[in-house]
């Protein structure tokens, strides 16, 4: 019974963990998508096209600075007790 109750919870968690990966693979196609539009519509606000994405590059390099420095309390914390509470619910 612990065996079949384990084998449920894991395929609950991976299911859920599935969905939502196909759902960053949308998100992501999306933002870099959109991300080439606003740097190429900077570029051509600022007469060069390298510039916009020189702009949007420094962007993301400012973001990932900032998600480095907190990325436990804003990316591992959250995603562990997502996890946990996946196995624990029901």
């Amino acid at each position: 019974m612990i065996r079949l109750k384990s084998i449920d919870k894991t395929a609950d968690v991976l299911s859920y963990l599935a969905g939502y990966f196909i759902l960053f693979i949308f998100m992501a196609v999306f933002a870099m998508l959109l991300n080439i539009g606003i740097a190429l519509w900077i570029g051509e606000l600022l007469g060069k096209a390298y510039y916009g994405f020189l702009i949007v590059a420094g962007f993301y390099g400012i973001l990932s600075i900032c998600f480095y420095a907190f990325r436990n309390d804003w990316i591992k914390d959250p995603l562990n007790n997502a996890i946990i509470n996946r196995f624990l619910k029901k």
